[in-house]
């Protein structure tokens, strides 16, 4: 684990934030927006999640900014993990997505807060100061499509709907829309082979898709559409050719 210093702001107050993060641009940036606005102690931890618990509990922080992402780990398994070692601690949860699915898991998962990077310089403070005060934060285009989700008609759902899937499911899917082997996933989940083919039988059976291959061409453009209109969660076709 890399330490970096507390913040160089002359006023310091009382209240202490922690990054936990391995992206040196990520850490850079968010350092600046906190010198800047000269309100909070900052300090800053570039580890895995697990070294980010144990320096956690070292400084006691107020806030815990946690950068999570899909590509080589399940935010959601991290998510719940931080939750169940740090039951107090309000817990920020930095993501590349603006996806109203990973965010609403991540809030039921325990998370107090969920901001996409790229708006960071317009929320990252915001959110702060809202669980620093006991509440909780999601960008307010975040928040509509979880609303509009939770007041959606049956009939209104796609008939393959990624709310079918548990969260380790979603994670799988996930990996095998960026183009993921079987295998790659289990050694990125740290799960055995049989694990994964297990859970690729059941997304295939809830999302009624009938091969792996198009379980897969079905993850990736669920991914595409996500990534061309992050708030949209696209209707998969059950043939998929």
């Amino acid at each position: 684990m890399v330490d970096l210093n507390h913040s160089s702001g002359e006023q310091i107050t009382s209240t202490d934030v922690l990054l936990v993060c391995e992206d040196p641009v990520l850490i850079r940036k968010t350092r600046e927006l906190f010198d800047l606005a000269d309100k909070h102690r900052f300090s800053m931890a570039v580890s895995p999640h697990r070294q980010g618990v144990e320096r956690a509990r070292q400084i006691k922080p107020d806030l815990v900014i946690l950068d999570v992402h899909f590509e080589n780990s399940d935010p959601l398994n991290v998510v719940k993990f931080f939750r169940a070692e740090l039951p107090e601690l309000p817990l920020l949860l930095l993501s590349v997505d603006a996806d109203a699915i990973l965010a609403e898991r991540a809030l039921r998962a325990g998370a107090n807060g969920f901001v996409v990077r790229d708006a960071i310089e317009t929320d990252l403070l915001a959110a702060t100061e809202y669980l620093l005060n006991g509440q909780s934060y999601a960008s307010e285009e975040v928040m509509q499509e979880i609303l509009r989700g939770m007041v959606e008609s049956p009939q209104e759902a796609s008939s393959l709907s990624i709310d079918l899937l548990s969260d380790r499911e979603v994670v799988v899917f996930r990996f095998l829309g960026q183009g993921h082997t079987i295998r790659e996933i289990a050694d990125e989940l740290d799960v055995n082979v049989k694990t994964v083919a297990t859970h690729c039988k059941n997304i295939r059976k809830k999302l009624h898709l009938n091969s792996n291959k198009n379980l897969a061409l079905a993850g990736t453009r669920w991914l595409e559409t996500i990534r061309k209109n992050p708030m949209a969660e696209p209707e998969t076709s059950r043939d998929v050719t």
